[in-house]
């Protein structure tokens, strides 16, 4: 496994610190595309209102494409995008905000305002990494789905199932929309969640330095974990 992922998105950012390659852009790129909309609750979480969250987030991924600022420290051994990228976002947010009081007030001391450095204090990591798992999840889906295109009628009727234990009944309903058994339905239901589990699998490892099977398997049970807790 860790050698199909010998250059995962994470080893691309890592090198986006010491080179402009496009690979490396297309990789910080990619990076702000996937996480936009964590990125902007999160702010959110952290007191901004809609607005202004997406013109910080704007902001931060033109940083971090355009200048690649943060990226230079950067170790290997940090091992996942999120929890680098939930601390490079706080103190972003938390020197922009320093930034804008101090202009208010004629270009003097940069100082954060209290309800601010309270809410950026907090680093809401359950919140975050449920967003995170959100956005792996729905890109695994989306695969799925694409791979699935000549059967668009069979997909649909079998995708309920990915989600969730059936109704009773439910297996019997799907076999006699698509002409199928309930046994030929729950073998295609069995691959369908096996291929999903690879995609997720193969998405999650994207975001790993050392995608080894193990990190895999503790990164995928972490997500799990998240997307199990309520909002």
């Amino acid at each position: 496994m860790a050698s199909s992922f010998a250059s995962t998105r994470w080893s691309q950012v890592l090198a986006a610190g010491s080179t402009d390659s496009a690979e490396a852009r297309a990789a910080l790129s990619w990076l702000c595309e996937r996480q936009w909309s964590p990125l902007v609750r999160q702010a959110q979480r952290w007191g901004l209102n809609p607005e202004a969250a997406e013109d910080a987030v704007q902001d931060f991924c033109c940083r971090l494409i355009e200048r690649r600022a943060d990226l230079g420290g950067l170790d290997p051994a940090a091992g996942r995008f999120r929890a680098w990228l939930l601390t490079v976002f706080r103190n972003f947010l938390r020197d922009r905000h320093a930034h804008e009081v101090a202009a208010k007030r004629g270009g003097g001391t940069r100082r954060t305002d209290p309800a601010f450095a309270e809410c950026a204090a907090a680093v809401s990591e359950p919140d975050f990494d449920r967003d995170w798992a959100e956005v792996l999840l729905a890109q695994a889906l989306d695969r799925l789905q694409r791979e699935n295109v000549s059967a668009t009628q069979r997909y649909a009727a079998l995708k309920p199932f990915l989600s969730g234990s059936p109704d009773a009944g439910a297996y019997a309903a799907a076999g006699s929309a698509l002409g199928l058994n309930e046994g030929a339905i729950k073998v295609a239901v069995h691959r369908l969640r096996q291929r999903l589990r690879e995609l997720l699998r193969q998405a999650v490892a994207e975001t790993l330095a050392n995608p080894s099977p193990e990190a895999i398997d503790d990164e995928v049970q972490a997500l799990v974990a998240a997307l199990s807790r309520p909002r």
